[in-house]
């Protein structure tokens, strides 16, 4: 499957793996992050929506006949 997805979306999945590790170690140690935990958490998940936008075929606007 990594051979059909570019690059960088590549890399955020690996971030994605990352970031659920996290959130099982803070389910394993029964807390909640941290404000700063979470901060990066956020960072995290921002990044990869924003790179799947950068990655989104652009759509065709079809406009009206006159």
């Amino acid at each position: 499957m990594s051979r059909l997805l570019p690059l960088t979306l590549v890399g955020q999945m690996i971030l994605f793996e990352t970031m659920f590790a996290l959130l099982y170690g803070f389910l394993w140690e029964r807390r909640l992050p941290t404000p700063l935990e979470m901060a990066a958490l956020v960072l995290v998940i921002m990044s990869v929506l924003s790179c799947l936008a950068a990655h989104r075929p652009a759509t065709v606007v079809l406009e009206p006949a006159v």
